[in-house]
């Protein structure tokens, strides 16, 4: 089972940290905290009939460690480190899918706007994403506005893309069907610009789920 995780030398090289260089860190408090990083990556390896959140013990421990750091942006490039699973999930996609929503909130929230907007924008989309499962569609909403002002700031039409497609989810869960085709129409005409095609099936499937929901079959 521990076999998900991705060797944790690769991992380090992606991180940028040498373990051989920690003895030049002159911080003590600094060099213990990188310490703790190396080891819960490369030492840590759970029980046999593990749960599911014990397989990424060690790499959720070393994310915490590196926020205690302040080292936002590595901590976040492990967040959405892929693991070695059948569809090749990042790590904070697979414990959504796991069902541990109360851990992805103090996850998220330990780097939410403390990142540079490229990575910034991923947190806030996960956050509406997470608060969309949970049933907040006010707060899903709020941070899929963010995540959209951030992505189109930046000229990431693939964010955009994902910001307008789980925002014309959600309106079609609170039954405004209306404002649901019009994200998804924008999604489309994003995808089809940038040739998304996951994103342009996502599209047209929300947009046939809003127009059955309106009784418009023959559109649907």
């Amino acid at each position: 089972m521990n076999s998900i995780l991705p060797p944790a030398e690769m991992i380090l090289e992606k991180l940028e940290i040498d373990p051989k260089s920690l003895r030049s860190i002159k911080s003590v408090s600094e060099r213990s905290q990188y310490r703790a990083v190396v080891n819960w990556l490369t030492r840590y390896s759970p029980q046999s009939e593990s749960a599911s959140l014990e397989l990424v013990r060690g790499w959720l421990e070393a994310f915490h460690h590196l926020c205690e750091l302040g080292a936002w942006e590595k901590a976040t490039a492990l967040l959405c480190s892929r693991l070695e699973t059948a569809t090749r999930e990042e790590l904070h996609d697979q414990l959504n899918l796991w069902g541990y929503h109360a851990e992805l909130e103090q996850i998220y929230s330990r780097v939410v706007n403390r990142v540079p907007p490229k990575f910034n924008g991923i947190i806030l989309n996960a956050l509406g994403r997470l608060w969309t499962d949970l049933g907040d569609y006010e707060k899903a909403i709020d941070y899929h506005q963010q995540s959209l002002a951030v992505d189109e700031k930046l000229g990431q039409a693939q964010g955009v893309g994902a910001s307008l497609g789980n925002l014309g989810i959600i309106y079609a869960s609170i039954g405004d069907y209306e404002k649901a085709i019009d994200y998804h129409q924008q999604h489309l005409k994003i995808a089809q610009k940038i040739k998304d095609v996951t994103g342009q099936g996502n599209a047209l499937s929300g947009l046939g789920l809003a127009h059955v929901a309106l009784g418009q079959y023959k559109r649907a």
